[in-house]
């Protein structure tokens, strides 16, 4: 019975909501735009060209169209998109009604665009054909899910498989599929491109639109987000033909029937945990007193950072305690802020990070970092203890971690581990997924600007952490990108547009991904790489075996023909899809954690990648000295240039 008036609510709720979906339908077109800048006079050339231009569009779509009518100023750029269900004859009516709408509410405009529901318009007298405008309107169900949480996760599975699917079809730029929300009901989406995009500028307005979604539709049932080249829609209901329903993904989340016949066994397990929870709690805290008053500890650990009161703040004395006052024997790493100790602290190993005085990193940079891993828990991420800030020392306290650095794994010799394609594909993928937690799923959103071999550690079963987050940048929810004067980073993994206006965002942090995944596949190390061919860096001599269709000569020789041949083709050309100079070209790391994931998706083809053809020169690049007797790893002093195209480096590393 329960069951019953539980089907007949959700029922009641699916008809409302078909209800409000048909008053949106009805509501077309959706928004017209008229351009106020320039306008044509009546019955002039341009208007003459405008008509045919429009007529051309309506009587010759399918699907997509492009057209230009006209010469010289009367030039007229016309696109016509129609939605991937349609099919021709509905599409030619759309548009057929789309051109008189237009030119009804722009007349005389010599820019406008029209959207409805199924299909849109635009002209323009600039041509406007392969690029990529951010800017997007929207239109939401005034109703919220009953479950936002477990709503939104599928919905945004839901469309980053969508808009993968649609960058890979060049044919329609378009992709349509189902997700499960509950056991009753179903979340519907599709997502679609303008075809005069590239795979990779359709992927980067979609991920935007994606993106769009919290700041306009969080929580709501349905919601489409529209922009000049690309849409994204999402609803309850099949708002498509059957036969555009294409991915059928299915939900890994227990079901609101079976999670409610649960209930009552939950709540009585509860009270019994939580009742043998307390009881523990007291025996546990009776041992520990009377231990502590029979032998205090040696290394005294208080918890009293009011900024920070998640965080353990370590006296120095437990510190010299712990790694048997620094010693050399204990000493397990030295990097450019200093040395790392191994330590012990009841019984616990840790590793201390003893940040020296010349290192550049002050209290500024270290109380970032401590702010910022305190916040962090991922598997993917090293993990911070605590701090010490006594007597003029900055120390970090984290967990040990015992196969040190990917880089000393990698590169250096004496330390060197064999390892097979199956440890260095995990390792590529969990440092995608660390910066995918840092990217989207953070309470933060988090930039690196520091991601390289040596800041990544790997665990006894080689699971890659990230760490060393000096350098990292706390952005807002709606900013995806910043600027700085003081450029910080390791030279070779800094993306080009950082290098060199300054300019960082989540793309810089993918730049520095796709230096590192080229470099665990081939095990050469970018910034200290000579090759025969003459390439001078690791990307290009990628780029010159993949264009010459001897890509599997970059995988490295110590694999021998023990590696899988498909999945080292697909890691080396994610690589350079990450690397590529434009980064709206760039994916996201949610692209690239889904391509790493999924063999079937398509990938796009990379366009060169940076200091290959790029604004960068050679010659810029190896005018930069170092001083006199200052290691490879150690931080440097700015280098001023006098020139009006001065670039500040206070990090480099030898190419």
């Amino acid at each position: 019975m329960r069951m019953l008036q539980l089907r007949l609510v959700l029922l009641f709720a699916v008809s409302v909501h078909l209800a409000v979906a048909v008053e949106l339908i009805t509501y077309d077109p959706l928004s017209t735009v008229c351009s106020p800048d320039s306008n044509y006079t009546t019955n002039s050339t341009y208007q003459q060209n405008l008509k045919i231009l429009l007529r051309s569009l309506s009587s010759n779509i399918s699907g997509f169209a492009t057209a230009t009518v006209g010469q010289g100023p009367d030039k007229v750029y016309g696109l016509a998109l129609c939605r991937g269900d349609l099919s021709a004859a509905e599409c030619q009516n759309c548009v057929a009604e789309a051109a008189t709408k237009i030119q009804q509410s722009c007349s005389n405009s010599k820019a406008s665009t029209i959207w409805r529901l199924k299909c849109e318009l635009r002209y323009s007298n600039s041509n406007f054909m392969g690029t990529v405008s951010t800017n997007f309107f929207f239109l939401s169900n005034v109703n919220n899910a009953t479950d936002p949480i477990l709503f939104n996760q599928q919905m945004k599975v839901l469309l980053q498989h969508l808009s993968v699917a649609a960058a890979a079809n060049s044919s329609s730029m378009f992709a349509s599929g189902q997700i499960q929300y509950n056991e009753f009901q179903m979340i519907y989406g599709a997502v679609q491109c303008t075809g005069d995009l590239s795979s990779a500028n359709c992927m980067n307005c979609l991920n935007e639109a994606v993106a769009f979604l919290p700041y306009c539709c969080v929580e709501r049932q349905g919601a489409v987000v529209i922009g000049a080249a690309c849409s994204i829609r999402y609803e309850l209901y099949p708002f498509l033909r059957g036969s555009a329903l294409g991915l059928q993904l299915s939900s890994p989340t227990p079901s609101s029937a079976s999670r409610c016949k649960k209930t009552g066994a939950a709540v009585i397990a509860v009270a019994v945990a939580i009742s043998l929870l307390v009881l523990c709690i007291l025996i546990l805290g009776l041992f520990l007193w009377r231990r502590k008053t029979k032998n205090p500890s040696p290394i005294p650990v208080k918890r009293d950072r009011d900024d920070d009161p998640e965080l353990l703040d370590f006296s120095l004395a437990s510190i010299r305690a712990a790694t048997n006052d620094f010693s050399e024997a204990n000493k397990i790493g030295e990097g450019g802020y200093g040395p790392v100790y191994k330590g012990i602290i009841d019984g616990k190993e840790i590793a201390v990070k003893r940040l020296s005085n010349q290192s550049g990193e002050g209290s500024i940079e270290f109380k970032n970092e401590v702010r910022l891993i305190a916040k962090l828990q991922h598997r993917n991420l090293v993990r911070l203890f605590g701090c010490c800030m006594e007597s003029q020392e900055k120390i970090l306290v984290y967990e040990y971690v015992p196969n040190n650095s990917l880089g000393s794994i990698l590169f250096e010799s004496d330390k060197r581990l064999p390892l097979d394609w199956a440890t260095r594909l995990k390792i590529i993928t969990g440092i995608a997924r660390g910066l995918l937690y840092l990217h989207e799923d953070s309470r933060l959103k988090i930039i690196h600007r520091d991601l390289k071999p040596n800041n990544v550690l790997l665990d006894n079963e080689m699971n890659p952490k990230i760490s060393d987050f000096g350098m990292a940048k706390i952005c807002g929810m709606d900013e995806t990108h910043g600027n700085t004067k003081r450029i910080a980073g390791t030279y070779g993994y800094m993306s080009p547009e950082y290098v060199i206006r300054g300019n960082y965002s989540l793309k810089s942090d993918v730049f520095s991904f796709g230096v590192l995944l080229l470099e665990i596949v081939s095990g050469k190390k970018n910034t200290s790489f000579k090759a025969a061919d003459g390439a001078k860096d690791l990307l290009t001599y990628a780029w010159n075996l993949s264009k010459e269709n001897r890509t599997l000569e970059m995988v490295d020789g110590a694999l021998g023909e023990s590696y899988n041949r498909k999945e080292a083709l697909r890691c080396i050309h994610i690589g350079l899809l990450c690397v590529q100079e434009d980064m709206m070209n760039r994916p996201t790391m949610s692209s690239v954690v889904l391509m790493l994931g999924s063999s079937s998706v398509t990938l796009p083809a990379p366009h060169p990648p940076a200091f290959y053809t790029g604004s960068w020169s050679r010659q810029e690049a190896t005018s930069m000295s170092y001083s006199d007797g200052q290691p490879e790893d150690q931080p440097l002093q700015p280098l001023l240039s006098t020139s009006s195209n001065a670039v500040i480096i206070t990090e480099l590393q030898a190419r």
